[in-house]
Parts: structure tokens; sequence; C-alpha cells
């Protein structure tokens, strides 16, 4: 038969870890089916949810390990099963709220950019920030930064993915162990990228072409930057680039 999914081995696992089958039904499921049900609303992979909680809280971790990594948690008994699956709907919420942004609400405006943008690296930094009573009022700074940070990495970086995503799992870390404020990873985001990176984009390698999502990105930011912020374009989606710059001339 075909292999399960992470999600799937890990509901199963954490039900096994529970005192009896009737409190796996009664106390467990029900936190995991509104978990997985609040995710595919908003067309997101209960894994790929799962991976950003982990990262969020621990290290990073890839896929494959995914799994070995949730059980090693689960048995150390921090959380009883029920309480583990409860964190998990809670998380959830939140993340859903992270992808699917309400207009109005702090931090709509970058959250919008960035998943225009496919970016995902910065999720688990900011779940934790919204999570954290102490930073939640930091959030709007929180998306700006994350915003900041992937139009560095994606137009002037080194383009690896792997290194932001590693920071940004640092930080989530730094954020719920009280080890650094919004403040403090604003001056550590300050070195980022290397200044020697940065230089060569511009001095040896050719400039490449723009995604549709770039273009319309960077053309928004142009705008709105010409007109002092006259005109605020709410997404970049709304840019119609080829009227700007055709495919194929």
């Amino acid at each position: 038969g075909l292999d399960l999914a992470v999600e799937d081995l890990l509901r199963n696992y954490l039900c096994s870890k529970s005192a009896t089958i009737e409190e796996a039904k009664e106390q467990v499921l029900p936190h995991w089916e509104d978990m997985v049900k609040a995710l595919r609303d908003v067309q997101v992979r209960p894994s790929v949810f799962l991976r950003h909680y982990w990262m969020s809280h621990w290290e990073p971790v890839t896929k494959q390990s995914l799994y070995r990594e949730f059980r090693g948690q689960i048995d150390k008994k921090e959380k009883t099963p029920r309480a583990f699956a409860e964190s998990l709907l809670e998380s959830a919420e939140i993340y859903v709220d992270l992808v699917k942004p309400e207009k109005g609400e702090p931090g709509y405006k970058h959250l919008t950019n960035l998943l225009e943008l496919g970016a995902t690296q910065c999720l688990p930094f900011l779940l934790a920030v919204k999570e954290n009573p102490q930073h939640v009022y930091n959030f709007e700074e929180a998306t700006h930064l994350a915003e900041s940070l992937t139009v560095l990495y994606s137009f002037l970086g080194d383009k690896n993915p792997n290194r932001l995503e590693r920071k940004y799992s640092e930080w989530a870390r730094a954020i719920r162990q009280g080890g650094k404020t919004i403040e403090d990873i604003k001056k550590d985001a300050a070195k980022l990228p290397d200044p020697d990176v940065i230089d060569q984009t511009f001095t040896k390698e050719p400039i490449r072409e723009f995604s549709t999502a770039e273009a319309r990105f960077l053309f928004k930011g142009i705008t709105e930057y010409a007109l002092n912020g006259e005109l605020d374009v709410s997404s970049p989606k709304k840019v119609h680039v080829d009227h700007i710059v055709a495919k194929h001339p």
C-alpha cells in the first residue's frame, strides 16, 4: 500500500501514547481533526505546518526526519497526548491567520507581499512572535523585517533559502525562550546578507530574469515610492507588469 503521510504517522503515534482508546478518540483525535480541517480550508498541507511548528519551537528539520523528531519529543512526555494535540491546534489557528491575513490587521500588507513572493521560510519566526504575549505588539515590525530580508535575499543575496530558514528558526526559538527582543533580532538581521555577496551580485553576475511575482512586487514598490505613498496597491497581483514590460517583445 501507499506510505502514510507524516501527519498520519504522527496522529497514529500520538493516539498510541494515550492511556486508552477512548482517551485517544475523545481527547486527541477531535483536536487533531480540527487542526487538519483548519489547515486544509486555507490549502495548507498539514505536513508543511508541522515542519514550521517544529522549527518555530526547536530547530531546523528536514521533511524526511520530521516524524522521527516529533516521536522523540512525544516520548519525553513533557506534555500529555491531549496537551500536545491542543498545542498543535492552537498554533494551527494562528498559522492560518498568517497565510490568510485579514485586511486591516497588523502586518497585513507585509504578509500579503510575502505570500505573493512565495516566501514561507519566515513563518516559523512570525508564528513565534504572534504566539508570544510579550512580542505580539511587535508583529508589524516582524513582518516588515521578514519582507525586507526576503527582498534582499531574493534580489541581492546569495539566494540560498536554507540559510535564511535557519536564521528564522534561530530567532523563533530566541523569541520563545526570551533570549532576544525584536530590536535584537533587527540588529542581527542588519548583518544579512554578506555585503561581499551583494557586491558580487552587481559586479560579477549577470542580472537574472525576474519572475512575474517579483516583477510585480518591484514595480508596485517603485510606483508607491515615486508617488510618496499616495498610491497604495494592496496586493502585487493587482499590478499588471505585461503593460510595462512585454514578455515577448
